[in-house]
């Protein structure tokens, strides 16, 4: 079976890579996507972020978050047998706008350290918990007056207020 373990930052031109993302999911892939809490993340990838995070999980994905561990370097370790590792970002601003760094490895030895950092990460991480009510607390006292830019219950939410 294959398998996908992501750590995910969040960017705004992000669209790309969740619809990759899901389309993994659609063909039997397991994804495990380690992602910043969502109050966490800075208000202008605020709404992409969450949006994102909730399709990808809506899907099948595995979505989980780190406590008391900053997020910074990107891995992607497929099949336990290859792996990107660096600082770059899976956008298309990343690979054309900055000089970012990722490298690809088959080592096995490189590979398995790496499968081994990520499942530890993942036991002593958390569910990231993206219903609309739990949205909703992690973003309440941010003084977002965007919220209805969010499809909560099942529709677009109005100024707080789920449609």
């Amino acid at each position: 079976m294959e398998r996908v373990m992501v750590r995910y930052k969040v960017k705004p031109d992000q669209v790309q890579e969740n619809e990759r993302l899901v389309r993994a999911v659609n063909r039997g892939v397991r994804v495990r996507i380690m992602a910043r809490a969502l109050h966490k993340l800075k208000h202008k990838k605020l709404f992409e972020g969450v949006s994102g995070l909730r399709i990808v999980h809506d899907v099948g994905a595995k979505v989980r978050t780190l406590r008391h561990l900053k997020l910074h370097g990107k891995i992607m370790v497929a099949d336990d047998s290859r792996a990107i590792v660096g600082s770059i970002n899976l956008s298309p601003g990343s690979f054309d706008d900055r000089r970012e760094l990722a490298i690809e490895t088959t080592s096995g030895h490189v590979v398995r350290r790496l499968v081994e950092t990520v499942k530890r990460d993942w036991k002593r991480a958390r569910k990231l918990p993206l219903s609309d009510e739990a949205v909703l607390a992690d973003l309440d006292g941010r003084g977002l007056n965007e919220v209805s830019r969010l499809a909560l219950g099942g529709s677009m939410a109005t100024e707080g207020n789920r449609a």
